[in-house]
């Protein structure tokens, strides 16, 4: 059934499906970033996938307390170094089993502009069209305090892909290889 809304003109206007987006974030010792952080994003997601890889400042603890938290991946302190593709791997492998349609991937020092949801979701509307997967965001990155970024030279032209849909395929490979991470 299709669902219509009477606008004011006499028109109809039908209601945009709208994408299951859910944001993945890995930290290590980050709690000085994490308040800022689900600020800024959560008006944005449906949700938020998290991977603690050793944090020993109580980031862990931080993120299992929040309710928008759909699932907190831990690795251990012991652990040497930060696996950035096997992190990445094993969050977006958690958001695929969550349902996510598009994820977007930010770091704890990483803020999305305020009006990114809806502009987010034009796009993707858009970029159907041509059969597009993924796009490059302007990312804000924090500069020496919670509430300061940089805009000049480098970091305001920065753009990375960090917007991407959750395929069906990717699901499928990613489950089968991410098996010894969950």
């Amino acid at each position: 059934m299709l669902l219509r809304a009477a606008v004011p003109s006499g028109g109809f206007v039908t209601p945009r499906h709208r994408v299951r987006l859910l944001a993945v974030l890995g930290v290590r010792n980050e709690t000085r970033y994490l308040p800022g952080w689900f600020q800024a994003v959560l008006p944005h997601v449906d949700g938020v996938i998290a991977l603690d890889d050793g944090s020993t400042d109580g980031t862990g603890e931080m993120l299992e307390a929040r309710p928008e938290v759909l699932e907190l991946l831990r690795r251990p302190p012991s652990r040497p170094d930060w696996d950035e593709v096997g992190n990445h791997r094993a969050l977006v492998a958690a958001a695929c089993r969550h349902g996510a349609d598009w994820i977007i991937a930010l770091d704890a020092d990483e803020r999305p502009e305020s009006g990114f949801r809806q502009r987010a979701e034009r796009v993707i509307r858009r970029g159907r069209v041509i059969g597009a997967e993924a796009f490059a965001l302007r990312l804000f990155e924090l500069w020496g305090s919670r509430d300061t970024y940089r805009a000049d030279g480098i970091w305001g032209t920065k753009t990375v892909a960090r917007l991407f849909r959750a395929r069906a395929k990717l699901r499928e490979s990613l489950g089968d290889a991410m098996q010894e991470y969950v």
